[in-house]
């Protein structure tokens, strides 16, 4: 999607990989912090966070097109060197929840159905002029961090494959869900840039996920 040209529209960008993942290893990291919902995690070189205003328009641009489907998202990152929504970019989404010893077993039940492909079908047949023939892969559950982590893909109108990473962190009183979308193009080059992202994910002290508390926010 290039927002800087809007009637392109999830057009494929033409431009190749200027920068190897090799050359993003490299290099320096920036640290994203949330401070108001307590988490944060590192960003590779090369990577700056999308504009609101930006991401106000690209919320508007995909309910147009999904039958005023509108999914809210608290930011988003992407290439420095790319027009705005391009791929790749990383979309990040927050969930209040109540804090309860059972969070995690139900998430973890939600992810395990055998009919996870069947559900995405379902939300993609009310947009088949965008998004057809998602498939999903089987669940990842990370207990010891409290990750779920969820591959995707997806044929997008104008665009071709695009590959989807989706994943949940569980806190103490929200879920953040950080999603990669890349081009399949791509071969999967990104996913080790995303999985280091992933890795470097923490919220603050008090604030994960913990099974044994019952209480709501910390103090």
């Amino acid at each position: 999607m290039n927002l800087r040209n809007p009637e392109r529209y999830g057009i494929r960008s033409g431009i190749a990989l200027i920068c190897s993942i090799c050359g993003y290893s490299t290099q320096a990291q920036t640290i994203y912090a949330d401070a108001p919902d307590h988490y944060s995690f590192a960003l590779e070189a090369g990577w700056v966070e999308i504009p609101k205003v930006v991401m106000d328009e690209y919320v508007g641009v995909v309910a147009d097109k999904t039958n005023g489907m509108r999914v809210e998202y608290s930011t988003g990152f992407q290439l420095a060197d790319r027009p705005y929504v391009e791929y790749p970019y990383i979309l990040i989404q927050e969930y209040q929840v109540d804090v309860n010893s059972s969070l995690f077993s139900e998430i973890e039940q939600v992810f395990t159905q055998d009919n996870v492909s069947g559900g995405v079908q379902d939300v993609t047949s009310e947009v088949p002029d965008l998004i057809q023939n998602a498939t999903v892969d089987d669940p990842y559950i990370d207990k010891e961090r409290n990750i779920v982590m969820v591959r995707m893909s997806s044929d997008v109108a104008n665009v071709g494959t695009v590959n989807t990473l989706m994943a949940m962190f569980l806190g103490a009183n929200q879920i953040t869900q950080m999603n990669f979308h890349w081009e399949s193009g791509d071969n999967d080059d990104w996913v080790p840039v995303f999985y280091k992202t992933i890795d470097s994910f923490r919220f603050d002290d008090g604030y994960g996920y913990d099974p044994t508390r019952t209480s709501s926010t910390p103090k």
